[in-house]
């Protein structure tokens, strides 16, 4: 199956190269991707996001590099992950999460006891909340 990026919405709060990587470590670690399945070519990817095709080979070369994909000189780049890797995936990105929001919580002064009251407070209102 060919890897859907339709979902991907490109922002300026970082580099183009790192939200594509994250994009696909996110298919990865929700289950959303298999083994196996392709990205569109680098050039089709370049056009769809409407990037330089530079950026996405600095995309394929770093998940070469972090091993869940194989490329082939005149082939897709097919997804090539484990449970293991997929949970290992799925670990480092709360963990890289939860660090960032522990610093945007600590700039703003907050303290634990009052940062865990506002998670209580929201935790069981979901994910789909606005507020």
């Amino acid at each position: 199956m060919l890897v859907d990026f339709s979902t991907l919405k490109l922002d300026d709060m970082s580099p183009i190269y790192k939200q594509i990587v994250k994009f696909i470590k996110i298919k990865i670690a929700l289950g959303e991707v298999d083994p196996g399945d392709e990205l569109p070519s680098r050039r089709l990817l370049s056009v769809i996001l409407g990037v330089n095709p530079n950026t996405i080979q600095k995309c394929c070369k770093i998940m070469e590099d972090e091993g869940f994909i194989i490329s082939q000189a005149g082939a897709k780049s097919v997804l090539e992950f484990d449970a293991e890797m997929a949970e290992q995936i799925k670990r480092n990105l709360y963990v890289e999460d939860t660090v960032r929001f522990i610093k945007e919580i600590k700039r703003l002064k907050l303290q634990k006891d009052q940062v865990v009251e506002i998670l209580d407070s929201h935790w069981e209102r979901g994910e789909n909340d606005e507020d």
